[in-house]
């Protein structure tokens, strides 16, 4: 169904044309940024899983 989540394989994935829900998270110098905030700019996530994680 367009405009929803991927289910299965990849399940949380959105389909290629749907827009990201909202979220906020920090940025690498702890401000809480919103995807709103950044509406219509590109916008690049990444980060490491274990990061700051001991082992």
């Amino acid at each position: 169904m367009p405009g929803t989540l991927r289910e299965g394989y990849g399940a949380g994935m959105l389909d290629v044309g749907i827009a990201a829900p909202d979220f906020s998270a920090p940025d690498q110098d702890g401000t809480i940024v919103s995807l709103a905030d950044l509406r219509g700019q590109w916008v690049a996530l990444w980060w490491y899983p274990k990061a700051s994680t001991p082992g």
